[in-house]
């Protein structure tokens, strides 16, 4: 019985196949046939065998198209299945580079701007396009502003205690 070609998305978990009904051998018992497989890209498909059952593995963030071969041997012949498998892109939310740190300021103190060009990744968009938003969670002691990669922080006078900023990334409308 011929293996269908495969169709998943990026990141999915393995795939399981049953070889058992795949190949057959009139002249001998069909759990005698001896077989190994093979992924034409290992860098996008990985392939493991135990017994009869085929195991599919994805790579992380990779996609394209492999082709898995198998060869199965009774009695000294050979006979040969083969199938595609196409990982499907995904697109993958932007997450945290490099983790701000913690600050601590003097009431009145001048605004700050920090730089966040480096502070978020997306494996597959360009990090410059990552549109970062920020807010506090007082504003009555700090204010935020995001202009480009730089985020202000604006320490409002005769002010103090203690505020949160958060920091969102969105990429191609992942947050």
């Amino acid at each position: 019985n011929p293996i269908a070609d495969i169709e998943v998305d990026e990141d999915s978990a393995v795939t399981a196949l049953n070889l058992a009904n795949t190949f057959a051998d009139v002249d001998d018992e069909n759990s005698s046939i001896s077989k190994q497989v093979l992924s034409s890209d290992t860098s996008l498909v990985g392939v493991s065998l135990a017994g009869d059952l085929l195991t599919l593995s994805y790579v992380p963030d990779a996609f394209g198209v492999a082709t898995i071969s198998i060869d199965a041997t009774s009695n000294g012949k050979v006979a040969s299945e083969s199938f595609t498998v196409n990982v499907k892109p995904v697109d993958d939310p932007p997450i945290l580079a490099n983790a701000l740190a913690d600050l601590n300021v003097t009431e009145d103190d001048a605004s700050l701007a920090i730089n966040l060009a480096n502070a978020f990744s997306d494996i597959d968009d360009d990090n410059s396009s990552i549109q970062k938003i920020a807010s506090s969670s007082d504003e009555t002691l700090v204010k935020t502003l995001v202009s480009g990669n730089q985020l202000i922080l604006d320490y409002q006078p005769d002010a103090h205690g203690v505020a949160s900023v958060k920091v969102t990334a969105t990429s191609n409308s992942f947050v």
